[in-house]
């Protein structure tokens, strides 16, 4: 009587390219790293276990996967819901920043010179600038007499009062009603929350303060590919809505360098 053995189960390899583990933990750690690295499939792939050689096709390849699709549609899903991230809530943030008023973070005031309501049209000092004035010409004469030499009176010139938040003067003789224009940053913590939506942060430079902003012209073309009011790629190229956009944003700028340093923040 022959006795048949048992044969031995001999595991299987995985094919080539593929790494170890099920097609369900593949899914899950390639749905897991395309959620945390900014959604880069290639690198995606090489966290779920592909070669980094073949990981560009494999991660391409899991994407058209209906498995992928559908963990992708739940993982985003749940991370909605656990931060409230609504459509509506989503589009408000990006008007906000297409109709914020720049002015509410920077404007560009004119005011009166020096010499606008000085005494006969002299140099006007406010009164903290006055004081020092005096006490310096009083060294400067204390130091002459010492040493001897001839002292002069002080000139008060156009006196005080200067305050460069009046209008200019028309009667000005120095500069004919044309005041002093200055740029002034605003106080970020009282603007309104369209504003801020567009508000980037203050960066320091070389040449001096520099205000950011975020581009009006991409939330303006965010709300308007949102309401489908462009119908195809090539048209968008010439769509005399885009045109328009430019023109009221004045381009794509997304940075405001208005002075080296804010002028409302001087020292008297």
């Amino acid at each position: 009587m022959t006795t048949l053995k048992p044969t031995k189960k001999t595991k299987q390899k995985p094919k080539a390219g593929h790494p170890p583990g099920s097609a369900e933990q593949r899914i899950k750690l390639f749905v897991e790293a395309l959620l945390s690295n900014g959604e880069n499939v290639t690198k995606a792939a090489v966290a779920a276990g592909f070669s980094p050689k073949s990981a560009a096709s494999q991660g391409s390849r899991l994407l058209k996967n209906v498995k992928v699709r559908q963990e992708l549609d739940k993982r985003r899903t749940a991370i909605l819901d656990k931060f409230q991230i609504t459509t509506e809530a989503t589009l408000a943030h990006i008007w906000g920043m297409a109709t914020a008023d720049v002015r509410e973070l920077v404007e560009y005031r004119v005011g009166c010179c020096r010499y606008c309501y000085g005494k006969n049209n002299q140099y006007q000092r406010t009164a903290g600038e006055m004081a020092r004035a005096i006490a310096t010409h009083a060294k400067i004469t204390e130091e002459a007499v010492a040493a001897g030499k001839p002292t002069q009176e002080f000139d008060p010139q156009g006196g005080t009062g200067y305050d460069k938040r009046l209008p200019p003067s028309d009667k000005c003789q120095e500069c004919f009603g044309e005041g002093e224009g200055r740029p002034v940053f605003k106080d970020t913590s009282a603007i309104t929350p369209a504003a801020a939506a567009l508000y980037a942060g203050v960066k320091v430079t070389k040449e001096g303060l520099e205000i950011k902003t975020h581009s009006k012209t991409d939330a303006l073309e965010k709300i308007a590919k949102h309401l489908g009011l462009y119908e195809n790629d090539n048209r968008q190229k010439t769509d005399p809505l885009s045109q328009l956009l430019q023109r009221i944003t004045g381009g794509n700028s997304s940075t405001l360098k208005p002075v080296a340093e804010d002028p409302d923040h001087d020292e008297e």
